[in-house]
């Protein structure tokens, strides 16, 4: 039996029975669970169960004694549940590539509205004000854009950059030499900072990657530098970002991924002119669910004939605070 969201069912029944004949369903439905948890073997874990429905589903999950795979509709696997269910010995994989178009393109939107000043502009709408003087705006056609990890996400950022006249540095830990830009490797992070009038950060949560950016690597950045984070909110000590955006030595931020989520109200981002905050949605478009849905598909069918399936990974022990991340946008 394979667990899945009942709309995940109805929309995908005559693929799920191409993929895998004769293999029954139980379903996570608003009313409760139909079917047997007992019998359930594997799961994927829908775009559709976020946010109202993930709670009995994860409940199902932890209920099922004899799961052995999961699949996620996303790239990261940093949540308590992916640990738990490893230390079970249950098999996880991930649809990496389902949502990086889109998550890299709200990565170049927030650098657009940044440049542009939209946040202004959006400022002076509200209020009715057209505001006569003239305007500036800065290029990035030359810029210098440091992107930090250079997986899926990261090198589609790269890529759309490079296409509007960025000069583009990657640093990831292990150079591959597919990347789309010059790639540096993690020891050169440094020289990396230094370099960025606009620093990228689409890095996996690892617990070497925690605050990797520190307030100390955030004053390598030069002065006016901007952030853009589409990767998680722990990766960068935002105490420390906050602190240097108050002071003027980071000039703006688009992000997408806080410390803690929902954002407290208290913080002093919200406040923020030149800083753009989006609610962990990066990736939240029409096209995102499908691509998962055919990773899904095409390892039921791999799982029903007993062979490899792609994408398994490995999560990694973190102690940050739990959260509930929108794996459509991630």
């Amino acid at each position: 039996m394979i667990l899945v969201s009942r709309a995940f069912a109805d929309q995908y029944a005559e693929q799920l029975v191409a993929a895998a004949p004769g293999v029954g369903l139980v379903r996570v439905c608003p009313e409760g669970i139909d079917g047997a948890l007992a019998s359930v073997r594997a799961s994927f874990m829908a775009v559709d169960l976020f946010p109202d429905h993930w709670q009995p589903f994860e409940e199902a999950l932890l209920d099922s004694p004899n799961l052995e795979w999961l699949q996620s509709p996303g790239s990261g696997m940093d949540l308590p549940l992916f640990q738990r269910l490893h230390e079970r010995g249950i098999v996880l994989t991930n649809a990496p590539d389902a949502a990086g178009p889109a998550i890299a393109q709200t990565a170049i939107m927030f650098m657009l509205m940044l440049s542009r000043r939209a946040p202004r502009f959006a400022a002076d709408q509200r209020a009715r004000h057209w505001d006569t003087k003239r305007h500036s705006f800065e290029d990035l056609t030359g810029a210098r854009l440091t992107v930090l990890g250079m997986g899926g996400i990261g090198s589609e950022i790269a890529r759309l950059a490079t296409e509007l006249g960025m000069r583009v540095v990657g640093v990831r830990r292990k150079r591959r030499g597919d990347e789309p830009c010059e790639t540096w490797e993690s020891e050169r992070l440094a020289e990396a900072l230094e370099r960025a009038d606009w620093l990228a950060v689409a890095l996996p949560l690892r617990e070497e990657s925690i605050r990797i950016l520190d307030r100390r690597a955030l004053e390598r950045l030069p002065a006016g530098a901007r952030i853009i984070n589409v990767g998680r909110g722990e990766l960068i000590d935002e105490a420390a970002m906050i602190e240097a955006l108050q002071a003027g030595h980071l000039a703006g931020a688009g992000l997408d991924v806080f410390e803690s989520e929902p954002l407290p109200a208290e913080s002093p981002l919200w406040e923020m002119p030149n800083v753009i905050i989006t609610p962990h949605c990066a990736g939240a478009t029409p096209s995102a669910g499908p691509r998962a849905a055919r990773v899904f598909l095409d390892n039921l069918a791999r799982w029903h004939r007993g062979e490899p399936l792609l994408n398994r990974v490995v999560p990694p022990t973190l102690e940050v605070p739990e959260r509930l991340d929108n794996l459509a946008g991630k």
